[in-house]
């Protein structure tokens, strides 16, 4: 097939006028003025869920808390996939914006999701008052989407046995939490969390050398908390981080924020050589063993919280609790389990020496969280499964490989702040039990998120932007909403009916359903290479393992198998075939779950053309069309994955139905309408999405994605056209259209 390479000027889509029927003090979302949306439908309320997820994304305590009870990847906004069931189930009768503030109930409508993940699609199904039905291959999965949806019955009963929880620990463990307050010098301050550094052996003359990205320990009050790399000292300055100053203490001169790294090596202070981190990480045998504390976050009852440097009370705590670990004279669950180092999308942690989950705590982690951990395996019922939960999202914030928050140095960064494990030179050890406001621990964990979510499933409501200052929102109530199903454990046992959820944790290329059964299928499918769900959730499963295996059979092997995991990465010997005929088997499932006029809607980008190219195939394959496109948001803007200067920061919904029968296409007709139709597009954008080369691509696959699988086949003069090549093409169009910016 030859491709063209001159460019084609399409037509400039007129701007729609500015809705002025929508009261500003109730929806307070019109789209902004000029802004041109890309749907090829008029309904759906893209620039409006834009705008709002801007807002919506800072956090989720202004989002749904039982959607982040457990930790899942790349999870999306609940409030799109609000609006893409409202799309589905309401259709063109009435303006979807107004619908998405109003409760419903679509008692006779049954949505699947077969890559269920956290249970987004579900929770919100659930609201809309339909059945549900989930599935996913990952254990973990299957566990953060029950944790969603199912209500604890009793919250005197949970709350109660919290408490005894709290308290035993606190009697145990808390005596190694406490340091020296500078300013009074009494040693009973409680630690929030304590700050160390890993330590390396020079490769050249053997010196252990402290390895420190930067002596800014964060951001505070118009200044810098600093550590002197000469003595040690930790002080609050009023000094720019790249200004040189002087240690109040010593004297000694730095740059705040020239640590001894750089490009993955060490530089030893004492003859001056680099190193590399990773070859003298592997190295090591204890990765943990490898480091020093040099710094303690404390809180005072007298001075309130500060920074200072850490004190022989400090190393005496961590020797006791070393010491009490390797007694074994306490009944504890830790994960006993191997980390996986061969089969690995990611050789990280396995290149840094790390071997086994265990290694990844501290000894004061390791004896708070295996307690926990033993007391809650002993409980049972909707108590234990809840308490099982918090202390395995705990686990996220209580590890060697969290990072402290540079712009709030009392709070921490958990281990998956990247959809991968990176170890970090210097790191965090948190205080599992430090009070409810500080981060990831037990009590903040269950009087924050899980009250939070218990009273947002008995009173959902969904967000709306303020009128009167745009960078923020106010909760709007949804009378007649509540997330209350009835699990039940298959089709037999009443799934389907109104109000109920069936979850299923195996492959969904073999749904246990009847033929159209389902209304529509609503999913979020693998992206490709971007994210190793069950090579990431390992680590939480070790840990839901010693808790759970006993009563759930999700949980009963010690190590998780994720082999015929839907994702690509040709690390492990899985490429664009493998994906796309994972794909292909679990839509062709669906196809026949599905009812006639039901619909399919997918989210989805990448920046490779093979990914959208599997994506097309498995579609077309399995008998669907794609008949419109939308374009929302994905993660939230402060997610480190869509943070540099040409993100993806747009997904792209696509609205599938079964498909009838097709015409062939002449390449050269579908050239033409693909760059004059984007053309339109590129033409219409507004300026933020203009910024980024990759989101204007993603826009325009998603239109190409609909007009190439209009077609039977594509046809070059006699030749058919593969639809790999045909993508291929239409990322040149793509890339051609979004460099012209």
């Amino acid at each position: 097939m030859r491709r063209k390479t001159a460019r084609r000027t399409g037509a400039v889509a007129t701007k729609p006028a500015r809705d002025e029927t929508l009261p500003l003090d109730l929806f307070g979302d019109s789209p902004q003025a000029g802004a041109w949306s890309p749907d090829p439908t008029i309904g759906f309320p893209a620039e409006r869920l834009n705008e709002l997820v801007r807002v919506e994304g800072r956090g989720p305590e202004i989002s749904r808390p039982p959607l982040y009870l457990h930790k899942w990847w790349a999870r999306r906004f609940g409030s799109v996939f609000r609006s893409i069931l409202l799309s589905l189930l309401l259709g063109d009768r009435e303006d979807l914006w107004r619908a998405h503030y109003r409760g419903h109930r679509f008692a006779d409508q049954v949505i699947c999701d077969p890559f269920m993940g956290g249970g987004t699609t579900l929770f919100e199904a659930i609201r809309l008052g339909a059945a549900v039905v989930g599935c996913d291959i990952n254990p973990v999965a299957w566990w953060a989407s029950r944790t969603a949806l199912r209500q604890p019955g009793c919250w005197a009963e949970l709350e109660g046995a919290f408490e005894e929880l709290r308290r035993q620990a606190a009697a145990l463990f808390g005596g190694y939490y406490t340091t020296m307050c500078p300013t009074c010098c009494a040693p009973t301050a409680t630690v929030r969390h304590i700050r160390w550094v890993r330590v390396f052996a020079c490769g050249h003359c053997s010196t252990e050398v402290p390895v420190f990205r930067s002596h800014v320990l964060g951001k505070s009050g118009g200044g810098h908390w600093l550590r002197c790399p000469c003595c040690g000292f930790v002080y609050w300055s009023t000094c720019g981080a790249d200004d040189r100053t002087a240690c109040p203490r010593c004297s000694g001169a730095f740059i705040p924020d020239a640590g001894n790294t750089r490009a993955g090596d060490f530089v030893c202070s004492a003859c001056g050589s680099s190193t590399n981190i990773r070859a003298a990480s592997s190295a090591r045998r204890d990765p943990v063993g490898a480091a020093r504390p040099f710094a303690v976050v404390f809180d005072c009852e007298t001075h309130g919280w500060g920074l200072t440097e850490t004190t022989s009370i400090d190393v005496e705590n961590h020797a006791r609790a070393a010491a009490a670990l390797a007694r074994g004279d306490l009944d504890l669950a830790i994960p006993a389990g191997a980390i996986d180092t061969v089969s690995r999308t990611d050789p990280r942690p396995a290149n840094y020496g790390y071997t086994r989950w265990s290694q990844l705590f501290t000894p004061r982690q390791a004896l708070v969280l295996g307690w926990l951990a033993a007391r809650v395996r002993d409980l049972g019922g909707d108590v234990g499964d809840t308490l099982a939960t918090v202390v395995s999202q705990m686990t996220n914030y209580t590890n060697t490989f969290c990072v402290p928050r540079p712009n709030r140095p009392g709070a921490i960064s958990w281990i998956f702040r990247m959809h991968a494990f990176v170890p970090p030179t210097d790191f965090v050890e948190a205080n599992p039990l430090a009070g409810e406001r500080c981060s990831g621990t037990f009590e903040n964990l269950f009087r924050r998120s899980v009250r939070g979510a218990y009273e947002y499933r008995e009173r959902p409501c969904e967000r709306r932007l303020d009128p009167a200052n745009r960078a923020r929102s106010v909760s709007v109530p949804v009378p007649g909403e509540t997330v209350k199903p009835t699990l039940v454990a298959d089709w037999s046992a009443g799934a389907g009916a109104p109000g109920t959820a069936l979850l299923l944790c195996q492959p969904s290329s073999a749904l246990p359903l009847p033929d159209k059964s389902v209304s529509h299928v609503v999913t979020d499918p693998p992206f490709y290479d971007n994210v190793a769900y069950g090579e990431l959730s390992e680590f939480n499963y070790a840990w839901l393992h010693v808790m759970l295996g006993h009563r759930h059979e999700e949980f009963r092997t010690p190590k998780m198998d994720h082999k015929d995991e839907v994702i690509a990465s040709r690390r492990i010997g899985k490429g664009a075939d493998f994906y796309g005929s994972g794909l292909l088997a679990v839509f062709r499932e669906c196809n026949r779950v599905l009812k006639d006029d039901g619909k399919l809607a997918l989210t989805f980008h990448h920046r490779a053309p093979a990914a959208w190219a599997s994506l097309l195939e498995a579609l077309t394959g399995a008998g669907f069309q794609v008949e419109a496109t939308h374009a929302v948001a994905s993660e939230s803007d402060r997610s480190l994955h869509i943070m540099t200067g040409d993100s993806i920061e747009r997904d792209v919904v696509m609205i599938c139905r079964k498909a009838g029968l097709r015409p062939n296409v002449a390449w050269n007709d579908l050239e033409r309408r693909m760059r004059d139709e984007a053309g339109c597009i590129v033409g219409g954008l507004d300026a933020p999405t203009r910024r980024s080369r990759a989101n204007v691509a993603t826009l325009l696959f998603g239109l190409f994605m609909r007009l190439l699988s209009e077609s039977a086949a594509v046809r070059d003069g006699n030749v058919a056209v593969p639809i790999s090549e045909a993508v291929n093409a239409a990322a040149d169009i793509a890339r051609e259209l979004a460099d012209s910016l």
